[in-house]
């Protein structure tokens, strides 16, 4: 029994290391993908806004370009060593928050008055952890089928950070409560079920931390 009890670990331990590995070459090839026409469309902007130095959508133009050059970065980040800071996490969230405010519905609000005049000092990745942030705020979004709001809250404790995402959507059955971590895995249309398992994979494996589904109910929300 103890021999079987090794031989499975030790299986289980060369899948998840398999699996990793895939993850970590993933990521690496898609920055490297990305970092050729990202390149190409920096230098076609700059044409463009010497052609062009009046017209209005060609700033629009370079912020959705540095919007691209970000999530390479992000990629790149995940198939490297993760380098931790000590920030203050507040400016991190309110950011993603910012850059998800001006995309949703006028019909959805997001309360984040609870972080006004905090200040939470942590070592994180500020980019991957912005990253984890807009990923969880865009699966509220997408929750709330038409008028709804999205609160942020923050506390701690002697060890921890706790941030709390809540959202009062349409919640999760027992089915998507089970496989919402799992790669793969997803109840919309278009999507690949990869935000949340990456989400936690960049909380739980790269700062130490955890990302789970605190509650949720059909019909009333859910926070994670």
């Amino acid at each position: 029994f103890i021999f079987i009890a090794i031989a499975v670990g030790m299986m289980f331990t060369a899948q998840r290391s398999e699996q990793d590995r895939l993850w970590v070459g993933l990521c690496k090839e898609t920055a490297h993908q990305l970092g050729t026409p990202i390149s190409s469309l920096n230098a076609w902007q700059q044409i463009l806004m010497d052609t062009y130095p009046n017209d209005e959508y060609v700033p629009q133009m370079k912020n959705d370009i540095s919007r691209l050059q970000i999530i390479a970065d992000r990629f790149q980040k995940i198939g490297s060593e993760t380098e931790l800071n000590e920030i203050n996490i507040i400016p991190v969230i309110e950011e993603a928050i910012a850059y998800i405010r001006v995309r949703k519905s006028n019909k959805i609000t997001i309360d984040d008055s609870a972080l006004i005049g905090t200040n939470r000092i942590v070592a994180i990745n500020a980019p991957l952890i912005q990253w984890v942030i807009e990923n969880i705020l865009k699966n509220a979004l997408d929750a709330i089928s038409n008028e709804g709001k999205i609160t942020i809250t923050i506390c701690e404790n002697e060890h921890d950070i706790m941030l709390d995402i809540n959202d009062n959507g349409k919640g999760m059955d027992s089915k998507t409560q089970r496989n919402i971590f799992n790669a793969g895995y997803t109840t919309k249309k278009r999507g690949w079920g990869l935000g949340l398992p990456l989400a936690k994979r960049i909380v739980e494996q790269y700062h130490g931390g955890k990302l789970l589904l605190k509650h949720t109910q059909l019909g009333v929300g859910s926070t994670f």
